[in-house]
């Protein structure tokens, strides 16, 4: 069996394109030119794919074929030479793998190099002691150690890239993830690839972002992959991304244009340059304190004064800490040093009072960095005010079963230490607590009333909600509906009264005046009357309603605009639909354009009022070629209708005269820049087949490919450069040719027909090609198995499909 060929150089992939314009050029074919070498056109096209070696003398045959001169060939040739030549890579074919060679090679011809990394730090910038443990805990069985040293060295070789006089612009987004993992047992190697990292991140030719995990998840979560741009022309960008045993290599413009909206996106998303230096030194100083914690301790100082404060501590109840702060030789506090610890204090891996002492804090609860008392920590250092932190809820067993425990940290300063001490509440203290809560998260406060003492109580909440100071104390009962609105306090007054008078409680709403505007209330009470009946005590509580009521008047008032815009619209939707049907005419039935049978099919979209902007053409031009046409204007109503109705007529008039495919387009264009709607924007797809070629020549502007259907195997056909009109003032638009065979099935469509919502348009694709491929009749009509395959469910887009087909030879 012969040797698998390496991957092709870049020099190869760029001379392989150029040979294929020179010939393009010259107006040659692939068989025209495998002529002249007098091999299979196949060769030719491999050599143009750089699929093989440039072998010289073919070279020189092909370039005198396609009319370059002397001078031009000497120079191509010597290019050929240089490309031919194996890369400085292929030294380490014994452990590079062929899908990762051009990775390389096309590492090293790049301008731009942005990528995204969830998991490991990009190659381009590992240290060797980060790689090589990364490397060991790869692919498992298929590495020995002289294998992973091997990987090694090509990894630093690779990385001489960025040492250049001209490097690439290396922009990577890495996952927060990758920071906190560590890849090896020695915390030297994560400290070192993180200072290394931070050295590259002040680079002008590198940019290092960090997606934080307080970004939540973002569309590039599912896998690392890198996206190349190049200075050669001939080469277009390039996205790489890597699975368990292989790559995949993409250059469409779909995915490409997908993995770039990706790219822009988390780069919009992600922390910028200087947040990520600053976080990358934060991450790198947590690793040198849990360094520093592993070292040697020293020896604790004998003394009866160190005795007497541990002999303290173990007395002492409940957790208790006594830290000496560990500062950098910049002042920093990098960490504290635990002095002394009382029975009662663990830490996360159950070691407790004693066992504590002389450890560094981030040693033993490593998470407490990220936490907000180590703020509160260095704020008492540095002011000597005490903290305490926000109270915590933790499970507990006790006898009776599990309980649910309320705690607090505090932490105050002593000299240069600090006391911290986690404080245990009370059940009484926890129950106001909870009270307190309740009232600030309901927006609601207790109020009581004695109707013997004429005393009343009100919470503090009470008072922010009638806006009252509290200096001016509580309002008796009878006297509450004087604090409503004018309109309001009758009908409280009324319920008041029969509270007091019949026992009868309440449940009412009321509005009062404050600063801030008007407030909504609710108030719900009862008496609790004495021996003899008679109500002696009124208790209730006042709840804040502003907000729900806003909503609620909010939701009738957008109700009410919804009904009058809904009949708006249907009127709108039934002019643009009249107008729509008038300009557009259905066939009712297959149509012969140039000895071609054309189908026809228009659907209205089932979901919204609008009436959408898809159009088509298809007709006989005088010469006896077939037009056709097919497009999709942004928007819906009579809007789109018009923009649509502009577009077809100036089309078909221009193509009538003579102009070509791309000229129309261009033309089209600037019409749609300068009309009335200067944001308005359409695909359009146009085709002009020539019988007695059998050639189809079209052009294109941001549209979805035509897909051509031909011995039972579907294709789409490759787009020409085209933007969607009305993006720039200057767009490029090129023409691409098909010839045409007996039997070939051709599909023109609006995206209506691909796309569906949750669903990736390349899916959308997918399914149009296997639905091409299941439904092949060829009778008339035989467009409609084809809808109701790709059209399930609800239709939310307009949906418009020119079905062309080339008649099979008669026997």
């Amino acid at each position: 069996m012969s040797e698998r060929r390496p991957a092709p150089t870049v020099g190869q992939v760029v001379l392989g394109r150029r040979l294929q314009e020179l010939r393009e050029a010259a107006g040659l074919g692939r068989e025209e030119a495998a002529r002249v070498l007098r091999v299979a056109p196949a060769t030719v096209r491999r050599m143009e794919m750089a699929e093989v070696a440039l072998k010289i003398p073919y070279v020189q045959l092909l370039l005198t074929a396609y009319g370059v001169g002397a001078k031009e060939t000497a120079g191509f040739v010597r290019l050929a030479e240089e490309a031919n030549r194996p890369g400085w890579w292929q030294r380490y074919h014994d452990v590079l793998p062929e899908w990762f060679s051009l990775y390389v090679s096309l590492e090293g011809a790049a301008r731009l190099i942005r990528s995204y990394e969830p998991h490991f730090m990009p190659g381009l910038l590992q240290t060797e002691g980060y790689a090589r443990a990364v490397l060991e805990a790869g692919t498992v069985g298929q590495r020995g150690p002289e294998a992973v040293e091997r990987h090694v060295a090509l990894r630093m070789d690779r990385q001489r890239l960025l040492e250049r006089v001209d490097p690439p612009h290396l922009w990577v987004i890495v996952d927060e993830t990758v920071l906190r993992r560590p890849v090896s047992v020695r915390g030297e190697v994560m400290r070192e690839q993180l200072d290394k990292l931070l050295e590259y991140a002040e680079r002008d030719r590198v940019t290092v972002q960090v997606a934080e995990f307080a970004d939540g998840p973002h569309p590039g979560t599912y896998a690392p992959f890198s996206l190349f741009r190049f200075a050669e022309p001939e080469l277009p960008d390039l996205v790489y991304t890597e699975y368990l045993s292989g790559a995949l290599y993409l250059d469409s413009r779909t995915e490409v244009s997908l993995h770039l909206e990706v790219l822009d996106h988390m780069t919009a998303r992600a922390a910028s340059a200087e947040r990520t230096r600053k976080l990358l030194r934060g991450v790198s100083r947590l690793c040198a304190a849990r360094l520093r914690a592993f070292a040697d301790r020293p020896e604790p100082a004998a003394g009866s004064a160190v005795d007497g404060v541990h002999a303290l501590f173990q007395a002492l109840p409940g957790m208790t800490l006594l830290l000496t702060p560990v500062r950098s030789p910049s002042g920093e506090v990098e960490d504290y040093r635990i002095d002394a610890a009382t029975a009662h204090t663990a830490d996360v891996v159950g070691r407790s009072g004693g066992e504590l002492a002389d450890r560094r804090v981030l040693e033993c609860w490593p998470a407490v960095a990220q936490e907000p008392l180590w703020q509160g920590w260095l704020d008492t250092l540095t002011t000597g005010e005490p903290y305490e932190g926000e109270p915590f809820a933790q499970q507990e067993f006790t006898d009776g079963g599990q309980e649910l425990s309320t705690y607090s940290m505090r932490a105050a300063r002593l000299g240069d230490t600090l006391v911290v001490t986690v404080v245990r509440h009370g059940s009484s203290d926890r129950q106001e607590q909870r009270l307190a809560d309740l009232q600030r998260l309901g927006r609601l406060g207790w109020a009581t009333w004695n109707l013997v003492t004429r005393e009343a109580t009100w919470s503090s909440q009470v008072y922010a909600l009638f806006d009252r100071d509290p200096e001016s104390g509580p309002v008796r009962l009878t006297d509450l509906p004087d604090l409503a609105l004018p309109e309001d306090g009758p009908a409280l007054a009324r319920v008041v009264r029969e509270l007091l008078t019949e026992g009868k409680p309440f449940d009412t709403s009321f509005r009062i005046g404050t600063a801030a505007g008007v407030r909504h209330l609710r108030a719900v009470a009862e008496a609790v009357p004495d021996a003899e009946g008679t109500p002696a005590q009124v208790h209730g509580f006042v709840q804040d309603l502003t907000a729900q009521r806003s909503a609620e008047l909010a939701l009738v008032e957008s109700e009410r605009a919804m009904l009058a815009q809904h009949g708006t619209l249907q009127a709108e939707r039934m002019l643009a639909g009249r107008l729509q049907h008038a300009l557009l005419p259905l066939p009712r039935r297959a149509v012969r354009l140039a000895g071609l049978r054309v189908d026809v099919a228009y659907l209205p979209a089932q979901s919204g009022i609008n009436v959408g902007g898809d159009w088509f053409s298809a007709i006989e031009l005088p010469c006896g070629d077939a037009l056709f046409v097919i497009g999709d204007v942004a928007g819906h109503g009579i809007d789109a209708v018009a923009t649509m109705a502009q577009l077809r007529f100036t089309a078909k008039g221009m193509l009538f005269t003579g102009s070509s495919l791309t000229g129309a387009l261009s033309r089209l264009n600037t019409l749609l820049i300068h009309s009335r709607d200067a944001h308005g924007t359409a695909t359009l797809v146009l085709a002009r087949y020539k019988p007695a070629e059998h050639l189809l020549t079209w052009a294109q502007a941001g549209h979805l490919p035509p897909l051509l259907l031909r011995r039972g195997e579907p294709r789409y056909l490759e787009r020409p450069r085209g933007m969607l009109l009305g993006a720039t003032e200057h767009p490029v638009f090129e023409e691409a040719e098909c010839r045409l065979e007996p039997g070939d099935r051709l599909l023109l469509y609006t995206d209506g027909l691909v796309e569906r919502p949750g669903e990736g348009i390349q899916r959308g694709l997918a399914r149009l090609a296997e639905a091409v491929s299941a439904h092949r009749t060829d009778t008339p009509g035989s467009l409609g198995p084809l809808l109701a395959a790709m059209l399930e469910g609800e239709r939310r887009d307009d949906v418009c499909v020119l079905d062309i087909r080339v008649p099979t030879r008669q026997a």
